[in-house]
C-alpha cells in the first residue's frame, strides 16, 4: 500500500511539473499581459519571436477574402535583424493583407546600426514606393518582398463598417469622452461604396473621441492594388501615396506627375536635371531669328515663339525645367541681338565722327 501511495505522489508531481513548467503566458487581473513570456516588459508584450516572415499580431480583420490563406487583416509581421538577400534587413512590417496577399505596408528597416533605422512605404503588390531614410531624405520609387504564416496574436473579430478593432495605447486627457483618446485600428470595408470608397483599415489617432489624424489603407482596384492616404485636421485627406508610387499633397489627381502639389512649395534649394541646355544658340550654324521675324510672330500670336500662351499655362501649368531652358534660350538670343546692335552702334558712331571731321 505504501509503494502505491509513493507512486501516486510521484505521478502527481510529474504531471504538475509537465503542465506548469511549460507555462509561457501571463494574464493577471491587473498589470502587464505577456504572451510567450511570464515577465512582460510592456502593457502588452507578445514575446514570441516572429522571424522569417511569421505573422505576429493581427490587429483587425474584414470578412471579404479572410478565408483565403492568411486572410484580410491589418497586422504586424516579423523578418530579421540581419542583412540578407531575402529580407535586406527588414525587421518588421505593418501590413494590410487582402485575400491573403500583401496589399500595402509600412516597413521598419534596421539600417546600418542600432539607431540607424529607416522606414519604407509599399503599395501596389507590396512594391516599395517611398522611403524615409536614416538622414530624413525622402525617396519615391524602389523594391518589393513577400512573406507567409497566420498569426501569434489574431484579433479575428470582424470590424467592418467603422468598428474600432484594436486600441494600441491610450492617454488620459479626453479618454472618458465617447471612444476616448487613443491610437488604434478601425475597420471599414473591402467593397467600393460612397460611404468608405474602398477604405479597408485606418490607423487613427483619436482625441476626446474625435478623429484627430489618421493613416488610411485603401484596397485599390484589385487584391494587391492598394494605396495609402494621410489625414490631418478634421480627418481630412492631405496626402496620398497611390498604387504607382505617385505622391499627392492637397490633391487626389497626379495628372501624370510623380509628385503633385495643390499649393505653394517652399525650399532652400530645388535641383532640376535637364538635357539639351541651349548653349547651341551660340554656335555659328545656329539660325538666329531676326527681330522682324519675332515682331511678326508676336503680332500674329500674342506671345514669344516657343513660349506657351497664357491659356495653355492656366490649363496645364508649365514644366519648370523646360521653361528655364526656353527662357535661357530667349535671353541668349536677345544677347546676340544686343551684341550685334552694339557693333552697329559703334560703326554708326565712327561714321558720324568721320562726317564731323569733314564738316568742321
Amino acid at each position: 500500500m505504501l509503494r502505491v501511495l509513493l507512486f501516486l505522489i510521484l505521478l502527481i508531481q510529474t504531471i504538475h511539473f509537465g503542465l506548469f513548467a511549460q507555462q509561457t503566458n501571463t494574464f493577471p487581473q491587473s498589470g502587464s499581459v505577456g504572451i510567450g513570456t511570464t515577465a512582460p516588459r510592456a502593457l502588452l508584450d507578445i514575446a514570441t519571436y516572429i522571424p522569417d516572415g511569421q505573422l505576429g499580431a493581427v490587429l483587425g480583420r474584414l470578412p471579404e477574402g479572410d478565408a483565403t490563406f492568411e486572410g484580410t487583416f491589418l497586422g504586424v509581421r516579423g523578418f530579421t535583424t540581419r542583412f540578407n538577400n531575402q529580407y535586406n534587413a527588414k525587421s518588421f512590417s505593418l501590413e494590410h493583407s487582402f485575400y491573403g496577399k500583401v496589399n500595402s505596408s509600412i516597413n521598419f528597416i534596421r539600417g546600418g546600426s542600432y539607431t540607424g533605422g529607416l522606414i519604407t512605404f509599399s503599395t501596389n503588390d507590396n512594391t516599395e514606393q517611398m522611403r524615409l531614410d536614416e538622414k530624413g531624405n525622402l525617396m519615391l520609387g524602389i523594391p518589393h518582398w513577400e512573406s507567409r504564416a497566420r498569426a501569434v496574436l489574431d484579433i479575428a473579430k470582424d470590424i467592418s463598417n467603422g468598428q474600432l478593432g484594436a486600441v494600441l495605447g491610450r492617454l488620459p486627457e479626453g479618454d472618458g469622452i465617447l471612444d476616448g483618446t487613443y491610437l488604434g485600428v478601425r475597420g471599414f470595408t473591402t467593397q467600393f461604396n460612397n460611404q468608405y470608397n474602398g477604405k479597408s483599415f485606418s490607423l487613427e489617432h483619436s482625441f476626446y473621441g474625435e478623429i484627430n489624424s489618421s493613416i488610411n489603407f485603401m484596397r485599390g482596384g484589385n487584391k494587391n492594388d492598394g494605396f495609402i492616404t494621410f489625414n490631418t485636421r478634421g480627418n481630412v485627406e492631405q496626402m496620398r501615396l497611390d498604387e504607382n508610387g505617385n505622391l499627392m499633397l492637397g490633391t487626389i489627381s497626379h495628372r501624370g506627375h510623380r509628385l503633385a502639389v495643390d499649393g505653394s512649395i517652399r525650399a532652400t534649394e530645388i535641383k532640376i536635371e535637364a538635357t539639351s541646355w541651349p548653349d547651341y544658340v551660340f554656335k555659328k550654324d545656329y539660325s538666329l531669328p531676326t527681330l522682324e521675324e519675332t515682331a511678326q510672330f508676336i503680332a500674329e500670336n500674342g506671345h514669344l515663339p516657343e513660349i506657351p500662351k497664357a491659356a495653355d499655362v492656366e490649363e496645364d501649368g508649365v514644366s519648370l525645367g523646360e521653361m528655364n531652358k526656353l527662357l535661357l534660350k530667349k535671353i541668349e538670343e536677345l544677347t546676340l541681338h544686343l551684341i550685334e546692335q552694339q557693333k552697329e552702334n559703334r560703326d554708326h558712331k565712327k561714321r558720324i565722327m568721320n562726317l564731323e571731321k569733314h564738316l568742321f
